[in-house]
């Protein structure tokens, strides 16, 4: 009695059984176990034994519930690297490399040491310009000029293609004022403190009020032989006569080569009648020349005042107009120097009508000339500066390319917008559109998830 008892606990602990003729197979969901049919584990449509990682098919089980095989196991979900084959019920492989798919065609993420291209698993480093998304794994491409990016924004870049400047996290083609471009290391630099525009460390270009350009630096104190021009900030040579000068004007002498003070501000070597000069080399007083109302000499062309129609030129000589590089002072009626950087002005010396060109790039902005334009400006291949389009607050390269956009816009690839627009991002503080981190869909800023 005990040694029949036992089989029929096991029996009944594996399913339902009932024999069968040898020669025939067990029905669907049992397999044959000495000359008996016995059910299958309730996972399986098909199966070698009794457990649960003896399947050999699977289907929609007793719930309703798609299962597909997978080393044995009917399995509600494929595993990495695999997808369902829904046709065969059965977790096929995704192509070499790939992590997640939905068909053997197309990966949608690949394994670590592998990016996306096309579609395709690739043992390649993503290309210059390019980040890995840190979700799909997948190569996107940085913001335009980026030579690489923040993997958690792409639009925050950490270094520049040639021909863009890195200020800020963004590469531009243009450094904005009080900077200037170091293109050996990509960089927007900070002037120095004094400079209010400057091409480098060293290279002023004009100078904080209470300095004054001399050369390319800022002196508090103009040196002997030139006077401070506080329209223009910038220190302006003495005529040729004066020793010292105090300025408005190039011919406003303080010490005369010779020792002599000044006689009415200039120097004359010694008194003569009006229209006469000294010469020094015969020492008599010889009339100047006709195209002179007065003179001081050393030649008769060395005039000192010019007749009606005509203005005294830097060089002593009465001309009908001024050459470039300097202007028509009608209250002096003498041609003053324009500002350093134009290279022609009108009225004043700070008003330039044209800048200057040479080594280095100027753009003209409201009469001054500048390395770069103001915020809210850009520069142009004209050499000028023209205004953002609205509601940009600052731009680059072109009037709707922003960089920084009006309160209450926010800045997405380079465009003002009133909301963000983009999937897994939101409006930062700092007034652009930032991604929400890896794990998050949506979010209200870097740290908080409103739905994952």
């Amino acid at each position: 009695m005990k040694t029949s008892f036992m089989p029929l606990i096991f029996l009944c602990y594996v399913g339902y059984i009932h024999s069968k003729p040898p020669s025939q197979p067990c029905p669907s969901g049992q397999f044959a176990l000495k000359n008996q049919c016995v059910l299958c584990h309730p996972t399986c449509s098909e199966c070698a034994g009794h457990e649960l990682f003896e399947c050999t098919s699977c289907g929609v089980d007793e719930e309703g519930l798609e299962r597909f095989l997978h080393q044995g196991h009917c399995r509600p979900h494929c595993p990495r690297g695999t997808y369902p084959d829904r046709a065969r019920y059965s977790c096929q492989p995704c192509q070499a490399n790939c992590e997640l798919c939905a068909d053997a065609r197309v990966c949608a993420k690949c394994r670590d040491g592998y990016r996306l291209f096309s579609g395709l698993c690739q043992a390649a480093l993503c290309r210059v310009g390019q980040v890995e998304d840190p979700e799909t794994g997948e190569c996107v491409d940085c913001k335009m000029g980026c030579k690489s990016c923040s993997p958690d924004d792409p639009e925050m870049c950490n270094s520049c293609t040639d021909g863009y400047f890195l200020y800020r996290y963004q590469c531009r083609r243009h450094c904005p004022q009080r900077t200037y471009e170091d293109r050996g290391r990509g960089l927007c630099q900070s002037c120095p403190s004094q400079c209010t525009d400057c091409r480098s460390s060293s290279l002023c270009l004009a100078c904080q009020p209470g300095h004054f350009l001399h050369g390319f630096d800022c002196v508090k104190e103009c040196p002997e032989g030139t006077f401070g021009d506080g329209s223009g900030w910038h220190c302006q040579s003495c005529h040729s006569s004066c020793q010292t000068c105090h300025g408005p004007h190039m011919r406003d002498c303080d010490l005369c080569p010779s020792g002599n003070q000044p006689v009415y501000g200039q120097c004359p070597a010694l008194t003569c009648q009006q229209g006469q000069y000294f010469d020094g080399m015969d020492s008599e007083c010889h009339y100047c020349d006709v195209s002179c109302k007065t003179c001081f000499g050393p030649k008769a062309l060395d005039c000192s005042s010019c007749f009606k129609g005509y203005i005294l030129d830097q060089e002593g000589a009465c001309v009908e107009h001024c050459v470039p590089g300097s202007f028509a002072n009608v209250l002096t009626q003498l041609c003053e120097e324009c500002s350093p950087n134009c290279e022609t002005c009108e009225g004043a010396s700070d008003k330039c009508v044209t800048c200057k060109s040479g080594p280095y790039k100027l753009f003209l902005h409201q009469g001054r000339c500048w390395s770069n334009c103001p915020d809210g400006f850009f520069e142009t291949t004209e050499g000028t500066c023209e205004s953002c389009e609205r509601p940009c607050l600052t731009c680059d390269t072109s009037k709707s390319e922003c960089l920084s956009c009006a309160e209450g816009h926010f800045l997405e690839g380079g465009q003002c917008r009133l909301n963000c627009s983009l999937d897994r991002s939101y409006a930062a503080a700092d007034g652009t559109c930032r991604r929400c981190a890896a794990h998050c869909d949506t979010c209200t800023d870097e740290k908080t998830c409103s739905s994952k």
